[in-house]
């Protein structure tokens, strides 16, 4: 009865007008995802790696750690064998704002370039196990390389205050940031 109550969200997010939901930071209970099948709302589906990891205790050192990366990997990969069959999840989401702490801790270039890196990993992951879906990091934009190439799938954007995550030309003149991001005409 509990899970068949917590699912009134899906039915109030239809109600709204939504076409898409997101399950973030965690595996979400099978019901939500067959739930969501039945009744055709999308789904942005996210492995259970997020970016609080230093608030934690997982030190930002440890995030490009090869050890760690192994298991985030098959994490990711056993989420992929275990949704894949599911119309609703169009799109995956590698992880939750883990190169956004980056620049709250004001990491080096270095950290950064060696982290992001390690992080698109997670998108081979997910396209080794399912290769029909594309790949977001939710909230760390494109995985953007040395050169400025973004590799990610899908460009994300959920914060768009913070410098790093507005697209280039979006900031307004003299320094200041939009409220908005500038939409396609």
């Amino acid at each position: 009865a509990m899970i068949r109550q917590d699912s009134n969200w899906i039915d109030d997010s239809r109600e709204l007008g939504a076409n898409i939901g997101r399950l973030p930071n965690e595996p979400p209970i099978p019901f939500y995802v067959d739930y969501c099948d039945s009744v055709g709302l999308m789904l942005d589906l996210e492995s259970a790696i997020f970016g609080a990891g230093p608030l934690f205790g997982l030190y930002r050192h440890t995030y490009y750690d090869p050890v760690i990366y192994r298991n985030f990997r098959e994490h990711i990969r056993n989420i992929a064998k275990l949704y894949r069959n599911h119309p609703s999840i169009v799109i995956w989401s590698a992880e939750n704002e883990v190169d956004i702490v980056n620049e709250i801790f004001k990491a080096n270039e270095d950290f950064i370039g060696a982290e992001r890196d390690s992080l698109i990993t997670l998108q081979d992951a997910f396209h080794s196990t399912d290769p029909t879906r594309p790949v977001l990091f939710d909230g760390d934009k494109g995985m953007r390389d040395k050169s400025g190439k973004d590799r990610a799938d899908i460009f994300c954007v959920h914060y768009p205050k913070f410098k790093s995550h507005l697209a280039n030309g979006a900031r307004a003149k003299g320094g200041a940031y939009p409220d908005q991001l500038p939409t396609a005409r």
